[in-house]
């Protein structure tokens, strides 16, 4: 019986360690996300003033 209850234990804590990583994995997931986005937003402010700056010239 011992040994069951320690497999079992050690089964949770290998959940646990893995339930962590993905969290972590998670954040990180989002935290680039976030970098992409606003990236992506600076990209399109930069073409937007190109294009105005096109349109003024012509």
């Amino acid at each position: 019986m011992d040994d069951l209850c320690r497999a079992e234990d050690r089964a949770w804590l290998v959940y646990a360690a893995a339930r962590d990583r993905a969290a972590e994995a998670f954040d990180e997931y989002q935290r680039l996300a976030a970098a992409a986005h606003a990236r992506y937003a600076d990209y399109e402010a930069a073409y937007d003033a190109c294009r105005s700056a096109l349109n003024a010239d012509s």
